[in-house]
């Protein structure tokens, strides 16, 4: 079974427990991580060898990940998560 390409949008203190999971997965693989924070984006995607980017926007229009983690801050999850189901992709939504 092919594994299923993920980018985890914003790369605070949630991003380790996602990016562990994905990791321990068979099915999937951490394809990018997007957080506006430019050298935080940068050292995750040097400590997992994926790709960076720094708008949700760079991140659907360049990356090839099918499944997309928000981990951003709550006030942004509704335009996040609209911006990616437009864009065909899975998500996943931190609370609320």
């Amino acid at each position: 079974m092919k594994k299923r390409k993920v980018a985890i949008v914003g790369c605070g203190a949630i991003f380790n427990r996602h990016s562990e999971s994905i990791l321990a997965s068979e099915d999937f693989i951490l394809d990018s991580v997007c957080d506006i924070q430019r050298e935080i984006a940068d050292s995750k995607a040097e400590k997992y060898n994926c790709n960076a980017y720094y708008t949700i926007e760079e991140c659907l229009e360049k990356s090839d990940a099918e499944f997309y983690v928000l981990a951003t801050p709550n006030s942004l999850h509704y335009s996040h998560a609209k911006s990616c189901i437009e864009k065909g992709k899975d998500i996943l939504v931190e609370k609320p």
